[in-house]
């Protein structure tokens, strides 16, 4: 998946980015060599699988990737809550209400 996310990247804004901050469920040896010869200089995963490691210019720029990704995941898990308001379903599994304000479920009571 990080093959096509990559390309559609590059397409889509005409250049190729410097650094590369991804999920763990990225980090292998195929797509670290697919970032690189892609001509992406820095690249972190954020969990390392077996000997890998991330290719960073310093541990600055490591450390930096590291905390940028987190504050992504942030604020996307934010924007989560808010689009999709969820309620406890009567399993106990929640079950989403409303999607950009339009009720998903009809619910009578």
């Amino acid at each position: 998946m990080l093959a096509p996310a990559l390309d559609t990247m590059i397409e889509k804004y005409g250049k190729v980015p410097r650094d590369y901050a991804t999920d763990g469920g990225y980090a292998s040896l195929a797509n670290q060599k697919y970032a690189r010869a892609k001509g992406i200089i820095n690249i972190m995963f954020n969990k390392i699988v077996g000997s890998m490691k991330n290719i960073t210019s310093s541990k600055n720029m490591e450390t930096r990737l590291k905390k940028w990704r987190s504050g992504a995941e942030a604020v996307i898990s934010n924007i989560k809550r808010i689009t999709f308001r969820v309620a406890p379903g009567k399993d106990g599994n929640t079950l989403p209400l409303k999607c950009y304000g339009v009720p998903l479920l009809t619910t009578s009571g």
